[in-house]
């Protein structure tokens, strides 16, 4: 797919979930800052899926002018802000697990399956590192899933790969 969409386009968009992202700290649209990590992971498995070519059995590597490529967006997930994207993902399943009044709601669910779903596209090896530099809040999510407030459901939502 982004082998045929134009360069600009491509860099206008990331432009626009750059700034999205950028202003998803706000706590009244919680899942935000996931839906833009999401996106991004989708763009950067499409262009690694995209620079890799297959023809008759032999495979070889597209050349750069083909293929957009951002390393922006694939620092979220095995660069320098990966740190900050594991901790977005932990904190926004902490919020998640907060007990609501009115009982779970589908924006907890959805930030919760978001993470689950942008974690996938860190690198086991980094996120592992990154546990055991960070076991404070990895704790904290722990002792929160297994709060007596937690419903089953969102409990064992997040306790799921």
């Amino acid at each position: 797919m982004l082998d045929i969409l134009p360069h600009d386009v491509c860099n206008q968009f990331e432009k626009h979930v750059f700034a999205i992202l950028a202003e998803a700290s706000d706590v009244r649209n919680p899942s935000l800052g996931l839906y833009c990590l999401s996106i991004m992971k989708v763009f950067c498995d499409r262009s690694r899926r995209s620079s890799h070519v297959v023809d008759s059995g032999r495979s070889f590597s597209s050349t750069e002018s083909e293929i957009w490529r951002s390393d922006a967006m694939q620092s979220f997930f095995s660069g320098v802000k990966a740190h900050k994207t594991l901790q977005l993902l932990v904190l926004r399943v902490i919020w998640a697990c907060k007990p609501d009044r009115d009982g779970v709601t589908e924006e907890a669910f959805a930030c919760v399956n978001l993470a689950k779903d942008v974690v996938t596209g860190v690198s086991r090896d980094f996120r592992v590192d990154w546990c055991q530099r960070n076991p404070a809040i990895v704790h904290k999510l722990h002792e929160r899933t297994l709060q007596p407030d937690v419903s089953p459901e969102l409990a064992f939502e997040v306790s799921r790969k």
